[in-house]
């Protein structure tokens, strides 16, 4: 389960990459990369792993949709980037401690 969630939360970020999508679209993947960045979180929470921890709360900072950060498609398009590879090793990360969903 994880590593789907990683990889299609990934794949919705790098189709983001693109332009001309309709502002719903952003939205929807504002909800989706948080939410799914709040799931490791909360995951590597469980398995002790503060690191792993800091950089999802990280990219749910920014993807929230509750009070959401407004920057330059340019710079959107490097974070989406970056977050689509931290979401796809978090899928496949395992842990000492990791437990099992």
């Amino acid at each position: 389960m994880k590593k789907g969630i990683g990889i299609v939360s990934a794949i919705f970020l790098l189709y983001g990459m693109g332009y001309g999508h309709a502002y719903s679209y952003y939205e929807f993947l504002r909800w989706a990369t948080f939410l799914s960045s709040l799931f490791f979180s909360w995951r590597f929470y469980k398995s002790k792993t503060f690191v792993g921890i800091a950089i999802f709360l990280t990219i749910a900072y920014l993807f929230n949709p509750i009070f959401p950060v407004y920057l330059q498609k340019s710079t959107w398009v490097t974070i989406d980037f970056i977050a689509a590879i931290i979401l796809i090793i978090g899928g496949f990360y395992k842990a000492k401690n990791d437990v099992v969903i």
